[in-house]
């Protein structure tokens, strides 16, 4: 009688089994297909390649407002995904270089607010400048500018023109002969009669660099968003080398 019962038992479950269907397979291989394709742009991102849409003018005319470009963090060191923590550079940045960095006044969210924007993004295509959940605008994390000065440096600033000592040498020099690199910038002379110690007058005494501080400035040189305001950034600071812009119109930087 036991056994009886116990293939009767069997016999009940068997029967209420149902097959999967075809349309709940293949739902959940889409979402598992999602799930590893998300894993696989997060890794991307954190240590090859990202993208970043440049809000203000601070980089005219190298970059005009809008324009997307594309930076890689594997020279600088790329993050553990939703960490501070990060790999050993490659090489520190260099003289010219358009870097992202993490401005001294940047809010950094949560780890969990940072996991939900990255699903967000990724589900939408679109990096909004700021999500229902979170009070800290995604885009205020970074800003955008050029290495002018590194480590040892010693920089002035006359009228608005950045001069540079580089370490070890004992002259100044001119920011484009110092570091022998092409690129525009863009002025705007000061009303008559502001004085050199007013703030943004575009003048500062010499500045000897740190052993990790660069001088960051933006191309467009009426915008005082960067190390004339800030002061000196810091290397672990700088996440990102900017390699291109790709929309809408392409461009080696």
């Amino acid at each position: 009688m036991i056994g009886m019962s116990k293939r009767s038992a069997a016999l009940r479950y068997y029967r209420s089994y149902r097959p999967e269907s075809k349309l709940r397979r293949a739902i959940r291989r889409v979402i598992r297909f999602l799930l590893l394709l998300f894993i696989a742009k997060i890794i991307l991102t954190s240590f090859l390649l990202s993208s970043y849409v440049v809000r203000t003018e601070a980089m005219e005319p190298s970059l005009k407002k809008g324009e997307r470009v594309l930076a890689t963090p594997l020279l600088y060191g790329g993050f553990i995904p939703f960490t501070a923590m990060r790999f050993p550079a490659i090489r520190l940045p260099n003289y010219g270089e358009m870097v992202l960095y993490q401005t001294p006044v940047s809010e950094i969210n949560p780890w969990w607010i940072n996991i939900i924007s990255e699903l967000w993004f990724f589900i939408t295509g679109e990096q909004s400048h700021r999500l229902p959940f979170s009070e800290v605008p995604v885009d205020a994390r970074l800003a955008i500018g050029r290495i002018i000065a590194k480590p040892g440096d010693t920089v002035r600033i006359d009228h608005g023109i950045i001069m540079v000592k580089k370490k070890g040498e004992s002259d100044f020099f001119e920011e484009h002969t110092a570091i022998r690199k092409e690129y525009r910038t863009q002025h705007q002379l000061l009303p008559e009669g502001w004085d050199r110690n007013l703030p943004f007058s575009n003048e500062m005494d010499a500045l000897t660099l740190g052993d990790e501080d660069f001088f960051i400035v933006n191309d467009n040189r009426t915008i005082f968003s960067d190390s004339r305001l800030w002061g000196v950034q810091k290397a672990p600071l700088i996440q990102a080398k900017v390699l291109f812009s790709y929309w809408p119109r392409f461009s080696f930087h």
